[in-house]
């Protein structure tokens, strides 16, 4: 339920619209079905597969022409986040919120690696990596981190 609603002072027109959601703000040919919603994590709006949070607007408020606004921009940002692919692998460059970094392809789990290219190769930039170099990031050990041994002191 939203914040401001309380159990003890709901009306029963408040309850009814509650059970409205998802509500459907429109449709377009290039995302299809536009839905908004309330989620784990506030308000959304869901287009096809892939989903926008609301931060200004309600689901109730929201309109056509400025959920199409976010959508752009999510997009946009999608579409700059890939640097480089290679053809023959999974191995991408991305920029992420900390800077550029390396993902192996694989999902979340046990595999996984992602690697910030600043760390391996300093000031290099992203698109000059080879497959080879980004491989040899991938397989390489992490440096051993060498603990000082505190010092004794007798009493």
């Amino acid at each position: 339920m939203r914040g401001e609603l309380v159990t003890e002072t709901i009306t029963l027109d408040e309850a009814l619209e509650l059970f409205n959601m998802p509500r459907t703000v429109g449709e377009t040919d290039d995302f299809g079905i536009i839905k908004a919603n309330y989620g784990r994590f506030g308000p959304y709006i869901q287009y096809g597969k892939k989903y926008v949070s609301l931060k200004e607007f309600t689901p109730e408020e929201v309109e056509l022409d400025h959920a199409l606004e976010l959508i752009k921009a999510k997009e946009k940002f999608d579409a700059e986040r890939i640097i480089k692919t290679f053809d023959d692998s999974e191995i991408q460059i991305l920029n992420g919120r900390y800077g550029p970094y390396i993902w192996n392809g694989k999902k979340k789990g046990k595999g996984q690696k992602n690697i910030t290219i600043k760390k391996v190769f300093g000031d290099k930039s992203p698109t000059d990596l080879t497959l080879k170099e980004c491989q040899k990031a991938i397989t390489a050990k992490p440096k051993a981190k060498v603990k000082k041994k505190k010092k004794v002191v007798k009493k």
